[in-house]
């Protein structure tokens, strides 16, 4: 680097951050320093059971990571709570919210921890972690994880962050193909009145009706009932109501085939263990192992690292068990993960194709 008449190098030393405040730390000046989360966690619940590949992914990520090889968990745990639904409930929010968080209370020495919703937590611009309900705010002494994420600095990012859109639609679809059953086939339409004019209040009327009645997906394939008034007596207008356009059927099956893969992209999992078999797919008797591998690899390997380094950090210890499919067939793999409870058998027979 050519250093000009104009460039300044600077050496600063301090025992704490420099940096510029960012506007995540402004907003929260008038919250009582609460930093409100960057996404939506009232969407990211509401997303939760929107479509069932989706859900399935959330599920099937949090049982694999919860399978406990040691762990001391079972010392700090309330009564009638395992290390293992522990885990799993503290995974799940984690996978959902890309944040989880553990209160913990009790003496310095002897203690216990409890799993708090993601959905309720917050944490302040000093880190601190808050419980939000309603109007209520409580501060709590606990712990905080989060996946990684360039969009916050106080909050985690869920796998699934680029397809909120795509879960969404699919909900919707699903609505609207409901609706036609519920409310009968309605096209599109345009309404014309033939040798007459209709009045501005029949207008205003017409068009209230339709955008209250007969707009949006809740209210898809509804019946047009359509009046003029009572007339004079002398003029009778006639009213034609023609189809202009229609839906295919066959557009909902791409929307759902193009979302649903989506959805095993974005969260990582293997098609296979959504339930999808892909025709083109079924010859190869080594797929399902290499789409596995790959998944532990890349997507649960990394993640067990953090979890695992999280509690260490914590002082509580746990080794989360790490699946070797190596030398496994097709059905030993689908054995392996029926044993460890993270599918049912119905589910294998699925997996298998």
């Amino acid at each position: 680097m050519t250093k000009g008449k104009q460039s300044r190098y600077i050496v600063s030393k301090s025992d704490s951050s420099m940096q510029l405040r960012t506007e995540e730390d402004y907003l929260a000046e008038g919250l009582d320093g609460i930093v409100e989360p960057y996404i939506s966690f009232s969407t990211l619940r509401a997303l939760y059971p929107a479509n069932v590949y989706h859900t399935r992914a959330l599920k099937l990520k949090a049982g694999i990571l919860s399978q406990i090889d040691t762990t001391t968990l079972d010392k700090y745990m309330p009564k009638g709570i395992t290390a293992k639904s522990f885990l799993y409930k503290f995974i799940l929010n984690l996978e959902v919210y890309g944040t989880a968080f553990i209160e913990r209370a009790g003496l310095t020495n002897d203690f216990s921890i409890y799993n708090l919703n993601s959905y309720y937590a917050r944490v302040d611009i000093e880190n601190n972690i808050h419980q939000q309900v309603n109007l209520e705010t409580q501060k709590l002494e606990g712990y905080h994880l989060k996946y990684d994420s360039i969009l916050s600095d106080y909050y985690g990012e869920p796998d699934y962050i680029a397809i909120l859109r795509t879960i969404s639609t699919l909900y919707k679809a699903d609505v609207y193909n409901d609706k036609f059953f519920e409310n009968g086939g309605k096209p599109s339409l345009v309404i014309i009145f033939e040798d007459s004019d209709p009045t501005d209040d029949q207008v205003k009327a017409i068009e209230d009706y339709l955008k209250t009645n007969t707009g949006g997906y809740e209210n898809a394939h509804k019946n047009l009932i359509l009046t003029t008034g009572e007339g004079n007596g002398e003029t009778k207008p006639k009213i034609r109501i023609e189809k202009v356009g229609d839906i295919e059927d066959l557009s909902f099956e791409k929307l759902k085939t193009m979302g649903r893969d989506e959805i095993a992209v974005a969260h990582g999992v293997p098609p296979r263990m959504l339930g999808i078999v892909q025709s083109g797919g079924l010859g190869g008797s080594g797929e399902l192992l290499a789409q596995m591998e790959m998944f532990l690899e890349v997507i649960i390997n990394p993640k067990i690292d953090l979890i695992e380094s999280f509690f260490k950090n914590i002082g509580i210890e746990l080794k989360i068990k790490r699946f070797d499919l190596s030398s496994m067939s097709n059905d030993e793999i689908g054995d392996a993960l029926v044993k460890s409870g993270v599918i049912t058998k119905s589910e294998k027979k699925a997996l298998l194709g």
